[in-house]
């Protein structure tokens, strides 16, 4: 019986390694159809879809990950789930071909922004299909959470 206890505490001793470290998007990992809605009020004439890009585990570098719109990742979806979204027109987004946000080293995460302006929806469900592109270091992709659809509205106006 002693020998099996101190069998038991020499397992204790085992030095435990650090897994990969991991980026998504925050919005992805809290939603499993990875979709939300995002209203879009004229009267303002653009929303600021806001996103965390978020490290697993904090890291002594920048990382700096690409930010792209993901039209085969929206096809899928479409498949998918029955419905017919169609990404927002390119001149009413405000995200440059090589957008990039960087989480700085020791920090967990990092907001990144994208303006969409208003225009006539004509009875379309436009959507902002995000991913994350090329990540810098050695930190990979989550790929589960590494994609998000960001559906628009407008108010109702009745009068």
């Amino acid at each position: 019986m002693v020998a099996v206890i101190a069998g038991v505490f020499t397992g204790c001793d085992a030095e435990y390694v650090i897994k990969g470290n991991n980026v998504y998007i925050a919005d992805a990992a809290l939603n499993p159809l990875r979709t939300t809605i995002v209203g879009l009020d004229p009267d303002i004439g653009y929303v600021d879809v806001v996103f965390f890009v978020r490290l697993a585990k904090r890291v002594d570098f920048d990382v700096t990950v690409a930010i792209t719109l993901d039209d085969n990742y929206l096809s899928e979806f479409n498949t998918s789930y029955g419905t017919r979204h169609v990404t927002i027109p390119n001149e009413h987004i405000d995200l440059e071909a090589d957008a990039k946000v960087t989480i700085p080293a020791r920090e967990i995460g990092a907001a990144f922004t994208v303006r969409v302006t208003d225009f006539n929806f004509d009875g379309v469900r436009y959507v902002l299909p995000i991913a994350l592109g090329e990540v810098t270091g050695e930190i990979e992709k989550l790929e589960a959470q590494s994609k998000f659809i960001y559906s628009f509205a407008k108010p109702v106006v009745t009068e």
